[in-house]
């Protein structure tokens, strides 16, 4: 395994310890420059947010959407020299139906420096490689 494979993966255990833990080490884990883009999914709103106020702000707006949720990861590989394509299972619990939420995820993380530049989800392998490509 690949140190920024074990980066992404510790990324996604801080994460499933809480939305606190990781808006605690948001400076260690991204870079300043961060664009997230997440997947639309359960009613969040699709586009991309941008550096350690965007980050703050998914968050909030996924609490507002989810009560609840975790990120297992499936599998990792590296592409290139800079990125890891994390295959993963997000689950959720919807804020206003309680209904359970299930969906496989493949996440591109661009590192630079052992923090993350660039976090995408995507909906099929095929889909994060294209964006690692690009």
């Amino acid at each position: 395994m690949s140190s920024n494979e074990a980066r992404v993966r510790s990324i996604f255990e801080t994460h499933n310890r809480g939305p606190d833990q990781l808006l605690a080490s948001l400076e260690e884990i991204f870079d300043p420059d961060i664009v997230w883009t997440p997947a639309v999914i359960g009613g969040l709103e699709g586009g991309s947010y941008h550096g350690y106020d965007g980050i703050r702000r998914y968050y909030a707006d996924r609490e507002d959407v989810f009560g609840e949720g975790q990120v297992h990861v499936l599998g990792c590989e590296t592409v290139g020299e800079d990125a890891v394509v994390a295959h993963v299972l997000s689950t959720g619990v919807g804020r206003a139906s309680g209904a359970a939420l299930e969906q496989e995820l493949w996440m591109l993380a661009r590192l630079r420096g052992g923090r993350v530049v660039a976090w995408t989800a995507c909906t099929s392998r095929g889909e994060a490689l294209q964006v690692a490509a690009s």
